[in-house]
């Protein structure tokens, strides 16, 4: 992921942001992912060696899940039992090499996921839903991949472009894409050479859409999609301000939810999770709103 930088009732559009509960204070930021009430991300050491970190009823949990460097993408959903599972790469070299695994919250048991066509190739970004892998395959392509063997090529986003994060509920996928272009169009109708355009996809059977695109010459981001029932929820940064954005998944704006500082976002259903910085200490926090 070379281009990677870092109700639907009750959100009505630029909401302000609701009090937060402080789920822990990190040095370094991740991802994190959220599923049925249990939020997840990596804790870094001054080190840069990454721990699996877990949150669910009040309760804090160090997993013995360790990475030896530091790791970013994480999702959790149901595994094919329907517990609660997070998935992620580990890789023998940065963004290379990397095979999906999956740790089990409730066996507090790791084992890796065989998904791949072929032990050359690296398997970054994935997200689970009961039997089935969605994942980056070769941070050229996205794969829905069965444990039996089943294997689909999502279509990608526009041409020249590349993966970026990945969520799956159901037989539904949701990503980002990014793709660097000179016809990247800012606010005063200018062409900005070098920029970045990022947008969000929604395929499922019959059907791909995007929903969402910016540019950084507006100084605008989209990233981070996560799936919940009939809605896509994802990161939208502009220079001003940042909002976690829901649209239902044939594209209709249905609220943004302002966030403060933002890193990292995920919800399920009604439940926001987030990493921001402090303006103080410069540490990170991970919350929910």
């Amino acid at each position: 992921m070379s281009l990677v930088c870092a109700c639907a009732a009750a959100w009505v559009a630029a909401a302000p942001a609701r009090a937060e509960t402080v789920l822990a204070v990190e040095h370094e930021w991740s991802y994190v992912g959220v599923y049925q009430g249990r939020v997840a991300w990596w804790s870094t050491d001054a080190r840069g060696r990454s721990r699996l970190v877990t949150w669910a009823a009040g309760t804090l949990e160090r997993t013995r899940v360790t990475l030896p460097k530091r790791a970013l993408e994480l999702d959790l959903g149901p595994d094919a039992h329907g517990h609660v599972a997070a998935v992620y790469s580990r890789c023998r070299r940065p963004d290379v090499a990397c095979d999906v695994y999956e740790y089990n919250f409730a066996a507090r048991r790791e084992r890796r996921v065989r998904v791949a066509a072929s032990p050359r190739r690296s398997e970054t970004s994935p997200a689970i839903w009961r039997d089935r892998i969605a994942f980056a395959e070769d941070a050229k392509r996205i794969v829905l991949a069965g444990r039996r063997g089943s294997r689909r090529v999502v279509p990608g986003g526009t041409r020249g472009g590349e993966p970026g994060q990945i969520d799956l509920r159901g037989s539904t996928v949701a990503y980002a894409w990014y793709l660097r272009s000179d016809r990247c169009v800012d606010t005063t109708g200018g062409e900005k050479e070098g920029s970045e355009i990022s947008e969000i996809w929604v395929w499922r059977a019959g059907e791909h859409r995007r929903v969402d695109q910016a540019c950084t010459a507006d100084f605008a981001r989209v990233d981070e999609p996560t799936l919940s029932a009939g809605v896509v929820g994802y990161m939208r940064s502009a220079a001003a301000s940042s909002v976690f954005r829901r649209r239902s998944l044939n594209g209709a704006l249905l609220g943004d939810a302002a966030l403060p500082s933002p890193f990292a976002a995920a919800a399920d259903g009604a439940t926001l999770a987030y990493v921001r910085r402090d303006p103080v200490s410069g540490d990170f926090v991970v919350a929910l709103a």
